[in-house]
């Protein structure tokens, strides 16, 4: 298995084990997640969406267990899209605070000052 193969399934791995998380949990963890993880989590969510959807059409155990997993994904997709959102809003409004004066006050030396000196 090659390095690039090898970071991809551990990558893919990592973001099974995070969408399987309850849902509190999962939202904990998406806040510590980058830009760019939780793109691939949004890339991973629509994978496994159309997993599921196939299996709908089949037969046996993934069939049933489909349903159920079709809406942990859509809730799962609303939280990382609501995460996404909020951090787009917060990107934008970032402040920068300039003081043109300083607010500083010299004030007049004290007589243990001036004797110092």
């Amino acid at each position: 298995m090659t390095p690039n193969r090898r970071l991809a399934t551990k990558r893919t791995q990592r973001l099974d084990a995070m969408l399987a998380l309850s849902l509190a949990r999962y939202r904990r963890q998406l806040t510590e997640l980058t830009a760019e993880e939780l793109s691939g989590l949004g890339q991973r969510i629509a994978v496994l969406e159309m997993r599921y959807r196939w299996a709908l059409g089949g037969h046996g155990m993934e069939r049933h267990r489909a349903q159920g997993e079709l809406a942990r994904l859509d809730r799962r997709r609303t939280v990382a899209r609501l995460e996404q959102e909020l951090r787009a809003a917060n990107a934008g409004s970032s402040l920068h605070i300039v003081e043109r004066k300083t607010n500083l006050v010299t004030l007049p030396p004290s007589g243990d000052e001036e004797r110092a000196a």
